[in-house]
């Protein structure tokens, strides 16, 4: 059953795991970026909270990093990502999440110049 493969794998205890990995990495290179107000999470389930709105952040993190994101309420990045995350995935996100941002942010940008 579903639920013996989730304890076989023991996919509870990864999500809490590599979500606390992810979260500490988020904010260690995300923490300080200008334009991240918050970022706080449980597990895989993970907000970003931005400043401002960024339009073009969803297809840009798709089409250019393969990170499929979700943003609601505007401004607030939603990740969440599947149960048998690793640490190797972790780090991808990141860096997919951080260049997304600036690029996103940069063309929004020369787009009001």
């Amino acid at each position: 059953t579903v639920i013996d493969i989730i304890e076989q794998q023991a996919l509870v205890e990864n999500a809490a795991l590599q979500g606390s990995r992810l979260l500490e990495r988020l904010r260690n290179v995300l923490g300080a970026h200008p334009q991240v107000l918050e970022i706080r999470g449980l597990g895989l389930m993970i907000g970003i909270e931005l400043r401002q709105a960024i339009p073009e952040l969803t297809r840009i993190a798709a089409e250019d990093y393969g990170l499929l994101i979700n943003v609601t309420r505007g401004k607030v990045i939603r990740l969440l990502p599947p149960l048998v995350l690793n640490a190797a995935e972790v780090e991808q996100i990141v860096q997919g999440l951080l260049a997304s941002l600036d690029s996103a942010l940069y063309k929004s940008l020369e787009r009001s110049a």
